[in-house]
């Protein structure tokens, strides 16, 4: 991306004025009487550049400039349920960076979160290669940072910025108003509309603390404006009433921890707060489980009592509140002149930056090479005997032999510096296969992969075939989409739920076995509670109602056979 954006640079700065901008969707208009391309995905590339260097506070700062780009395109960069999921990621990020560099002046500042948010970090760590665990680093952050009397300030307007992005009042960024018209098509929407909620009441449960009080007006706004459609969910319009009738943030709060019980996934509300103990800087946490609880840390109003009450009061009334827009678009105009100023700047890139692009590129490199020996090795497996196969043919390639390590995914030819003849090549990969396996890495990778072997073989793959036999052999008719909504509409969301967390597991899987990560079961672990719950909880409904069509069908057959009427099948 970066190499595009400079080619179209070089293009524009040879065609000058004679080159129109509205060519491109990456382009950005002028600035200064000069014309610079930008690449909005780009951005977003760069912040997460930015933490797998461990960087946590400057992948905050990349991440608020994607928001601000997208914003100004009338084109989704990222599909709205994934872009929540990285608001949902970054938000947490900064709410534990801020508190961070609060507990210098205020040593026992709480913060809340839901406990899944922290399973989404977790699961975003699986993902960086260098085993970044991203509470330590923010631990460890670097004293400049700290002692920054401006960071503070800093990390809350890249939240509030976050928050402006929930609240949907940027131009090109109505999340609520997004997912509600796909809802209509597409009821499975309403889930992702149930996030959006669970993150704007999080974020309103810490104004004051982590998040600005000017953002608690949009927020409640979005939440309690909304419409919903005839064909929303009971809980969900519940809980919108819910909220319109909040007069304090200790009812958003109980609303938030009833619906996040409500969905029996596990999920509580946590209370955050940085404690020294013995010199050092740990995150504790502890669940709220009562109203009680609750009115002892959250305000029973408003901190902006007029001005949210007032716009919640005209949702109600049916009109419209139009005073938060020129407040939140000149915040946004402030963002966007930082970033221009900021992408100017970038756009000079120094010696670093090339030498880090160069690793990357090294990197990607390696990667590609990997994959291909992985191949490599895949298509030649049906063609060997493996006590494997009988577990899952993908571990079949997984060994190591004279040419290679499928363990770690190491080829020994690559390895061999100095060959003279074939005969010195075969004793020098012979000698770098020995070496190999008395490292401490090759050690630990085959202790990790007999362990993921084993999960897989007792957990994973049981679970992964019960849910299939349901879906595909059991009989109901789950893979039959006009059934489905003709017989089981109630529950229609869930059994579409089921084959896509499948997918998504089976995927990362595959993913694991390419890169060889054995360790981390990251979306592997989340997905499969995920499913597990879903898959129990969706069970029983399904055969009841299933035995309840059967039964029907068996009498209006006995009555079709006493009245020699041709029997019709009503359900199958």
């Amino acid at each position: 991306m970066r190499q595009l954006e400079l080619q179209l640079d070089g293009e524009i700065a040879k065609k000058g004025k004679r080159f129109n901008q509205t060519y491109y969707t990456v382009m950005v208009s002028p600035h200064n009487n000069t014309m610079n391309v930008e690449c909005t995905a780009r951005r977003f590339i760069d912040s997460f550049d930015e933490l797998l260097k461990g960087d946590v506070l400057e992948s905050v700062e990349k991440f608020t400039k994607f928001i601000i780009l997208s914003s100004k395109k009338d084109v989704d960069v990222l599909e709205p349920w994934v872009f929540i999921m990285w608001l949902e990621f970054y938000s947490t990020l900064a709410s534990l960076i801020i508190a961070k560099l609060k507990i210098q002046h205020f040593a026992d500042f709480l913060f809340v979160l839901p406990n899944n948010y922290f399973n989404l970090m977790f699961f975003v760590e699986s993902s960086i290669p260098s085993g970044l665990k991203i509470i330590e680093a923010i631990q460890r952050f670097q004293t400049s940072y700290r002692n920054n009397p401006k960071m503070i300030s800093r990390m809350q307007e890249r939240l509030k910025c976050m928050a402006f992005a929930v609240a949907g009042l940027c131009d090109h960024l109505p999340l609520m108003e997004t997912l509600v018209k796909k809802s209509v098509h597409n009821p499975m929407m309403f889930g992702v509309v149930e996030r959006l909620l669970i993150l704007a009441m999080t974020l309103v449960c810490n104004i004051g603390k982590t998040v600005e009080v000017v953002n608690e007006q949009s927020l409640m706004n979005m939440m309690t404006k909304v419409k919903l459609g005839d064909n929303a969910p009971l809980r969900l319009r519940r809980i919108q009433e819910r909220l319109q009738n909040a007069t304090g943030i200790a009812d958003v709060a109980n609303v938030l921890k009833d619906l996040l019980n409500y969905r029996q996934r596990s999920e509580l509300l946590l209370v955050c707060s940085w404690k020294t103990e013995n010199k050092m800087v740990l995150l504790a946490k502890s669940a709220i489980k009562t109203s009680t609880e609750i009115r002892e840390i959250f305000d029973d109003q408003f901190l902006n009592a007029d001005k949210t009450l007032n716009a919640m009061q005209q949702n109600k009334e049916g009109c419209v509140s139009v005073n938060e827009e020129h407040v939140v678009k000149k915040d946004y105009q402030q963002e966007t002149d930082f970033e221009e100023d900021q992408t100017k700047e970038e756009i000079e890139k120094s010696q670093r930056e090339k030498q880090e692009q160069q690793l990357r590129d090294t990197r990607e490199r390696a990667v590609t090479t990997i994959s291909r020996w992985y191949r490599k090795i895949r298509d030649k497996r049906n063609a060997k005997k493996d006590k494997d196969t009988s577990f899952d043919p993908s571990f079949a390639g997984i060994k190591m032999d004279n040419k290679s390590c499928g363990i770690c995914g190491v080829y020994f030819e690559q390895l061999v510096t100095s060959i003279h003849d074939g005969n010195s090549k075969e004793n020098a990969m012979l000698q770098v296969r020995k070496e190999h396996m008395a490292t401490l890495d090759h050690q630990r990778n085959s202790q990790e992969l007999m362990k993921f072997k084993k999960t897989y073989q007792e957990f994973i793959e049981p679970k992964l075939k019960d849910v299939k036999t349901f879906l595909y052999d059991s009989g109901f008719g789950l893979v039959d989409q006009s059934y489905v909504e003709k017989h089981y509409a109630q529950h229609q969301m869930d059994i579409q739920r089921l084959p896509t967390l499948v997918a998504h597991i089976e995927k990362e899987l595959q993913l694991k076995i390419n890169s060889r990560m054995w360790k981390h079961e990251g979306l592997v672990d989340m997905k499969l509670k995920e499913l597990e719950n879903n898959f129990r909880t969706l069970k029983p409904y399904i055969e009841q109602i299933h035995d309840k069509l059967r039964q029907e069908n068996e009498e209006m057959a006995k009555q079709a056979a006493a009245s020699n009427i041709p029997r019709t099948e009503s359900w199958e």
